[in-house]
């Protein structure tokens, strides 16, 4: 959702100020002391991906038992990857240019670190005004309201398309395919006012 992302997206920029001035200080890992909370956090942390995964629950030793021989890979892929994909969502954040993001390959145990750079997404010809990408979509502004009927016949004048199916977020509104959908043509919809994104 668009305006989610929006709404996200100012709420970092309000920490970037509220950050300004904090010194951030790793800590150590330390499985055997119980006070740190580290692997209370670890044993909360992978029952709760246990649950939504299907995969089965540890308890607190176990879970102890388990990182004291996982500790390299907790400390340095995971966290590599966290760190990474964080700093390409700052990136999105602050509308950078394609050309500052990267794709990064690692293998930390060659090593290897390897970044590349997105290309831009193919774009395919529609006709002679209009190309898109995979990544394009046609979002609706609302307007007054208008049959389905009309809305299609406004994409096929306009735009020279054939509408293959109406979407609304998650709700299939028309498929021409469904002879139940036929009826839908003429009722009035919220569809007026398109704009390609």
């Amino acid at each position: 959702n668009p305006r989610e992302f929006e709404d996200m997206a100012a709420k970092v920029l309000a920490l970037k100020e509220d950050m300004k001035g904090i010194k951030i200080v790793p800590i150590e890992f330390e499985k055997d002391n119980d006070d740190n909370h580290h692997i209370g956090w670890i044993t909360t942390a992978s029952n709760l991906r246990g649950r939504n995964y299907g995969i089965q629950e540890a308890d607190h030793l176990k879970t102890k038992r388990i990182a004291g021989k996982i500790i390299p890979a907790i400390a340095t892929t995971t966290a590599a990857v966290a760190g990474l994909v964080t700093v390409e969502f700052i990136k999105i954040v602050m509308a950078l240019p394609l050309e500052r993001f990267h794709n990064t390959f690692l293998n930390l145990a060659l090593p290897v670190f390897v970044l590349g750079e997105p290309r831009p997404a193919e774009r395919f010809r529609i006709h002679d005004d209009l190309s898109i990408t995979v990544w394009d979509r046609w979002e609706m502004q609302g307007g007054p309201g208008c049959t389905l009927s009309q809305f299609i016949e406004y994409f096929k004048e306009t735009y020279k398309l054939k509408v293959n199916g109406v979407f609304h977020d998650k709700a299939m509104i028309y498929m021409p395919m469904f002879s139940g959908h036929q009826k839908r043509l003429q009722q009035r919809q919220v569809l007026c006012g398109v704009a390609p994104h």
